[in-house]
């Protein structure tokens, strides 16, 4: 079969004086008389396995074509193929995202198309249909506008102010005139204002906060951060596998074939771990609501009021000021980092969609308007607050009216199961959502409504936030300070091979996904709504049993494990990392020249790689930019007490 992706030496190209390099995205015109045709048309339409074989990319270079189409006759250059492809969603996507550019390489466009369809005719006998994406020129000058500047800007005095603070920090420890004064000096907190803010993007001082361990009150909750890895790392790995398929892969057979084992079919089921994130959120949104009692059966309506306006406020401005820079970055830095030939091709959507739709992600509205938004992994973000609004809702609620706690957990709970139900089997959505592989070639996801419809939305997530709410009351009201239930639990035999039960239904949940995928003929639809209505909430059941094992000091590998220091840390720079890997991935698919090879092995080090350089960037990025804002937004929240 034709290559998915054909790429001309792009360096070479480039270095030329007069040379221009395009990317150009190609369809295979059908032509059911040949037997290649018939073949790919039938290994295509298996979409959840194989990528749209019919869909390819060359890269190519202009000098070449040009040179080519010279040796060829008036006669045999008229009968060369050269068709557009009609609009779609993937041209009018690619028109968008390139739409500056488009007026500049359209004059390339015949001499691309004959050159293309000359050379594919005489190796495949097939034709195709043309569409430059986007050409590359070695004047290409870049740029630089009044809002690209004020982006540089920003970043420039985050560098100042951090070395600035610093070194203020600095000077401040050797003002200390007695020995006393220095120890500890970056972990204390500073009584004056002044230095207090001064302080607030100290490298030393933040480095110390990172490091701090968990205060005593929480110390029997640090397995959680095991949790957070366990779901990152699963995130990060799962981002890669979507961004190899991306890549110029060469051996694209075997990778499909690879799908198709039973151990890669059984992670399918993998986004569902998003719902652990969901949970353990929640988790502590009502752990920490029950310890502050902010609201009583006695609390006047207009103080719980005041208590749902400050929670959200307090948890929009954890969430956005990282955003806003991470947008930034990608708006208008990223796209200077690197090149190749699919630089442009993977940097450039969010670039574009980051300056002109940026208000979709700094509002939380980019999981229901994802169509033509930027950084889409952050819907989590936007899902999360959209929950995190109905869920406060609910605990101040609750806690004005303890009497309604049960009928309302029951009602929330049988409402999760029966709108998931209700919305695939409606829209006849796919039982969960699964990487396939041609879904977000493109850099959108498409022609996969279940993403749209069934996972992102907010209402689609109910069973994992509510999970995480009963289990905060169950830690708070029963097992907390109970000292003697939990002896009741720790080292007995039959609670220590349930703990372990636990995760072999996490094992039995995720491998009962493989059957709604691997299969030639239509799952019932109802058996489909059913199954998507209890998926999720199931896991989110197990999550709840996992914890109170942990809670109980059950399966002790496992709890030491996950209660590690060193997850500790891991866990302050986790949504750091969230944000920050999906560049790290395209920077490595970006950066690629040529068609490479793909093994177990190679996919192993991608994954762990791009793992320790996002750590690596999130760490400084937590302390420089999310520990100073959060220092800054706290003493003023304080102030206003």
């Amino acid at each position: 079969m034709p290559e998915l992706y054909k790429l001309d030496d792009y360096d070479n190209c480039i270095s030329r004086t007069q040379s221009v390099y395009c990317m150009v995205y190609a369809e295979i015109v059908p032509d059911h008389s040949s037997k290649l045709w018939n073949f790919i048309e039938v290994y295509s339409k298996d979409y959840r396995h194989h990528f749209r074989h019919d869909h390819l990319f060359f890269g190519i270079c202009v000098d070449r074509c040009e040179i080519l189409l010279e040796t060829l006759s008036l006669p045999e250059l008229s009968e060369l193929y050269d068709e557009r492809i009609e609009s779609s969603e993937i041209t009018e996507y690619y028109a968008k995202i390139h739409r500056e550019e488009s007026e500049q390489h359209s004059r390339y466009q015949q001499v691309l198309g004959k050159c293309l369809n000359y050379d594919f005719k005489a190796k495949f006998g097939l034709q195709l249909k043309t569409l430059i994406e986007y050409c590359e020129y070695p004047d290409n000058t870049l740029k630089i506008n009044g809002w690209a500047l004020a982006a540089y800007g920003v970043f420039a005095v985050f560098i100042i102010i951090n070395v600035l603070s610093s070194c203020y920090d600095y000077y401040l420890l050797r003002q200390q005139t007695e020995d006393s004064g220095k120890i500890d000096f970056y972990k204390r907190d500073f009584k004056i204002s002044a230095h207090k803010l001064l302080t607030s993007f100290s490298l030393y001082r933040n480095y110390y906060r990172l490091t701090r361990p968990l205060s005593q009150e929480y110390e029997q909750l640090k397995f959680l951060n095991g949790y957070r890895f366990v779901c990152i790392f699963m995130m990060v790995a799962g981002h890669s596998m979507i961004y190899l398929a991306i890549a110029p892969i060469q051996n694209i057979i075997e990778v499909e074939d690879m799908g198709k084992s039973p151990a890669l079919a059984i992670l399918q089921g993998g986004p569902v771990s998003m719902q652990t994130f969901f949970l353990i959120t929640a988790f502590v949104l009502k752990l920490k609501f029950n310890d502050l009692h902010l609201v009583t059966p006695q609390t006047k309506m207009s103080k719980c009021c005041k208590v749902f306006a400050k929670l959200l406020t307090l948890r929009y401005l954890r969430i956005v000021p990282s955003l806003i820079i991470f947008n930034l970055f990608e708006a208008f830095l990223f796209q200077n980092v690197g090149d190749g030939p699919l630089w442009k091709h993977v940097v450039q959507p969010d670039s574009v969609l980051c300056r002109e739709y940026w208000w979709k992600n700094v509002f939380m509205l980019n999981n229901i308007l994802m169509h033509y938004s930027c950084s889409h992994h952050t819907w989590y973000l936007a899902t999360d607050m959209q929950l995190t609004v109905f869920f406060v809702i609910i605990a101040i609620v609750i806690s004005r009216f303890p009497n309604w706690k049960k009928c309302i957990y029951a009602a929330i709970a049988l409402a999760s199961i029966i709108i998931t139900s209700a919305v695939t089997y409606i829209l006849k959505l796919e039982a969960f959502t699964y990487f396939a592989l041609d879904f977000y070639r493109h850099l959108f996801v498409k022609d996969f409504p279940t993403y749209y419809e069934g996972y992102i939305p907010f209402y689609m997530n109910l069973g994992s936030y509510l999970g995480g709410f009963i289990l905060a009351d169950i830690y708070t009201n029963y097992i907390r300070s109970n000292e003697k239930l939990k002896k009741q639990f720790t080292g007995v035999l039959k609670y220590e091979f349930g703990y372990w039960l636990v995760y072999l239904a996490f094992f039995v949940l995720l491998s009962s996904s493989s059957y709604f995928i691997n299969y030639e003929s239509e799952r019932p639809p109802f058996l489909v709504a059913a199954y998507a209505g209890l998926f999720r909430n199931v896991w989110a059941f197990v999550n709840v049993l996992a914890f109170l094992g942990n809670f109980f000091k059950l399966g002790s590998i496992v709890y030491h494990i996950f209660s590690a220091p060193v997850l500790g840390k891991f866990h302050k720079i986790s949504y750091q990392v969230y944000l920050w890997h999906i560049p790290v991935l395209r920077t490595f698919v970006g950066m690629y020249r040529q068609p490479f090879h793909v093994n177990p092995i190679s996919m192993i080090i991608v994954i762990l790689t791009s793992f320790l350089i996002s750590s690596i960037v999130a760490f400084i990025m937590t302390l420089t930019v999310e520990y100073p804002l959060a220092t800054i937004i706290s003493y003023f929240f304080k102030r206003k007490k």
